[in-house]
């Protein structure tokens, strides 16, 4: 039998999806049409199942039947006119997997993920001892295939004769994969596929903390993934393939287990060509184990990055791919003040520029109007190296932590305002510092200690956020299992419609972890987001560089870019059968760009619950069709060669207008960002200052405003005093009296 589904995450699009449902309600309509005049015109009157319903039918008159002609002849010319104006709907590409009976439905968990994640169709056809020649034919559409999967239980069944004369027999021509091979696969059948370069599977044991993946295939195969090794900081045997020395084929290494020690490296995935045919051939993770047994997230994830590098390979851009490879970093609370705490505004640009990244400042607006003119000059001159985004409002500790709800629900409805009323000041706060200091900010919410709850979200898009940008980025109240596929990819927007993208946070040494989850990002086309504080800077400017280092040497083509740059232009899309593309857009404002040689034709799919509602969408602020389908809207963008569009939507947000009061009359707050500030630019400075901070957070202090103005008025002196006595200590002539090399 055959299973056929979409793993793209979302509805297929189709070209012209409203009449591709005209054209299906017509197909449908026609044929219980004609089916209820044929039992008329034989005149039953017993009770009839008609498209799930028991209806009785009488006979027709002599009127009747005369009306009836003329309703069939419009039926048919409409349904031609539909056939002939607007083409058949366009699907994606498929990926067929030939599954033996034998394989459990658990071991399939990462091919199902990966689909997910790549927008792929699966076809999937499970088989027994029946012959596969006599069942691939009419039940898939070759055309569409783009890669084909065996996995180890048809391979011990099938001779390499008989799969090619029933791939040949359907018009398949497209790389396969192996997948899973064990100790049980047979070594005939292996010399006989791989015409004798592969000879046996064998299992290896590491040494813990010396074993790694290496990364050994081409760029154009690997990706971002092509020359890394990736420490496995877990001890584990691993499955390999062995290959022959001598042999009329040669195969080729794409993925190497190397046990550590005196070990040699050992292919777990291998490719060969035959006859313009790519082969590949991958071992199992661990014999007997499946994917979601193994219980080592590292290694899990290099196994699930293994499938994902065949498949982008073999689909290319007919699965779902980013616009760009896109990353930022982002440093939380400073103002523009220099230095502030371990920030040097100056050595950050010295570095950015020198590394190649780029650097957003959570800028609280409640300060507004605090900033120095040297600052505000060198940021003015290098807004390709940093810029400011809205971080909050007055950074109160609970500023959006209580629970809205859910979009469309019923709310509180002052709490509702409240928030409101705090983004409407956050806004002119920020309005008024570019005003003051000619610098602009991205209207992109970096939410102050939690992520607001989906209610929030909805109002950050009625007061025209692009975007929020946080650690955890699941709206509070709300939940994914952490077996969906949706924590692979950094960006959501299944809460309200609204794009949050998931930060990561710095570690200046990037263990193994880290860096497998940086490259998986890559290959996803994840946007690349890293968060941090003043503090990432204790021991010198360079804190960054290294991080910086790694993403630029695995995808040197990264664009390093403002979070609303990121917001606008990053969206997934993927080439369609019919030369479009298909795009999920994540904000209400993206630029669609044709960097091609010829015209494209670009069916946009955005998440849009009916509140706020959209009224309008325009392409270069020109108002183009659209259509609603559920939670989603549709609509076609048609970019020039090497042009490019901006699409906007427009909501109904109905919110309060009126003038916002953006003075600091709060006691309370002005309180607690003074303890900030003494927090980051006093004791943030010194060693028993920052391990002070540490033990704060630690143990829930900073969520007791009148028990931490008591801890800071009896260490508050001896802080001072303390930094009195450091700024009298002599210094060796020719050193500079504050820190040394704040750049270095």
């Amino acid at each position: 039998m055959s299973r056929r589904s979409n793993h793209s995450g979302h509805t297929d699009i189709k070209e012209g999806s409203l009449f591709c449902s005209i054209r299906g309600y017509l197909g449908a309509g026609c044929g219980r049409f004609f089916f209820i005049l044929l039992i008329r015109r034989k005149g039953f009157k017993e009770p009839h199942n008609i498209g799930g319903m028991t209806t009785v039918v009488e006979p027709f008159d002599s009127g009747v039947k005369y009306r009836c002609k003329w309703l069939v002849l419009v039926w048919v010319i409409t349904a031609s006119l539909l056939g002939t104006l607007f083409p058949t709907c366009s699907e994606g590409a498929s990926l067929l997997y030939l599954k033996g009976k034998e394989i459990e439905a658990e071991g399939n968990k990462k091919l199902e993920t990966a689909c997910h994640l790549l927008g792929l169709n699966l076809e999937t056809i499970k088989l027994g001892d029946m012959e596969l020649k006599g069942l691939l034919p009419g039940m898939v559409s070759g055309d569409r295939v783009r890669a084909v999967l065996v996995d180890r239980a048809i391979f011990n069944k099938l001779t390499p004769e008989e799969f090619w004369v029933a791939m040949s027999k359907i018009g398949v021509n497209a790389p396969v994969l192996i997948m899973g091979l064990d100790r049980d696969a047979s070594p005939v059948l292996l010399k006989e596929w791989t015409k004798g370069a592969v000879i046996g599977i064998d299992k290896r044991s590491g040494i813990a903390g010396k074993r790694f993946y290496r990364f050994s295939g081409p760029r154009e195969l690997c990706s971002e993934f092509s020359g890394q090794d990736i420490a496995l900081e877990s001890d584990g045997s691993r499955l390999s393939l062995v290959l022959a020395n001598e042999s009329f084929v040669k195969a080729e290494s794409v993925v190497e287990y190397c046990p550590g020690g005196d070990g040699a490296c050992a292919p777990v995935l291998a490719k060969f060509r035959w006859r313009e045919q790519d082969i590949f051939l991958e071992a199992a993770l661990v014999s007997g184990r499946n994917y979601a047994e193994t219980g080592n997230m590292g290694e899990t994830l290099l196994d699930m990055a293994v499938l994902l590098i065949f498949l982008k390979y073999a689909f290319g851009v007919s699965a779902w791919h980013g616009s760009s490879d896109f990353a930022n970093l982002t440093i939380d609370d400073p103002w523009l003040v220099e230095p502030y705490g371990n920030l040097s505004y100056a050595g950050l640009v010295e570095h950015a520029k020198r590394e190649n990244f780029h650097t957003t400042i959570g800028f609280i607006p409640w300060n507004y109007d605090r900033s120095e003119p040297k600052v505000v000059e060198l940021l003015n001159r290098n807004l390709d190296r940093i810029s400011l985004s809205v971080h909050g409002n007055d950074h109160d500790h609970k500023e959006f932590e209580r629970y809205l709800g859910k979009s469309g629900e019923e709310r509180n409805f002052t709490l509702s305002m409240e928030y409101s009323e705090k983004l409407r000041t956050a806004l002119a706060r920020m309005d008024e510092l570019s005003r003051l200091t000619r610098l602009p900010y991205d209207k992109v919410m970096i939410f102050p200690y939690a992520i607001g709850s989906e209610g929030v979200l909805e109002l950050l898009k009625r007061h025209g956020f692009l975007a929020t940008v946080n650690g955890p980025h699941i709206p509070l109240g709300a939940s994914i299992p952490r077996e969906d596929p949706r924590w692979m990819r950094s960006v959501l927007t299944d809460f309200a419609g609204f794009p949050s993208f998931r930060r990561a946070p710095v570690y200046p040494k990037l263990a193994s972890r880290q860096q497998i989850q940086i490259l998986l990002d890559l290959l996803l086309d994840n946007p690349v987001i890293f968060g941090s504080h003043h503090d990432l800077f204790a021991e010198g400017m360079g804190a960054f560089d290294g991080v910086a280092r790694f993403i630029n040497r695995a995808q040197p083509q990264t664009k390093w870019v403002s979070l609303a740059e990121i917001a606008r232009r990053w969206y997934l899309k993927r080439l369609r059968v019919d030369g479009d593309y298909d795009v999920i857009a994540s904000s209400g404002e993206i630029i669609i760009e044709n960097l091609e040689a010829q015209d494209r034709r670009y069916w946009v799919r955005k998440q849009e619950p009916l509140l706020p509602l959209v009224v309008s969408v325009n392409v270069d602020r020109k108002p183009i069709e659209f259509q609603r389908d559920g939670d989603w809207i549709t609509f076609r963008v048609d970019v020039p060669a090497r042009e490019s569009r901006v699409v906007e939507l427009v909501y109904d947000a109905n919110q309060s207008a009126g003038p916002v009061d953006i003075s600091k009359r709060n006691l309370r707050v002005l309180i607690l960002r003074s303890l900030s500030d003494f927090r980051d630019m006093v004791l943030g400075r010194t060693e028993v200052g920052r391990l002070t901070v540490s033990i704060y957070y630690r143990t829930g202090l900073f969520r007791h405003p009148l028990l931490l103005s008591a801890i800071f008025l009896l260490i508050g002196p001896t802080m001072f005093f303390l930094l009195y006595l450091r700024k009298r200590k002599k210094t060796p002539k020719g050193y500079p009296n504050n820190r040394q090399d704040r750049t270095a």
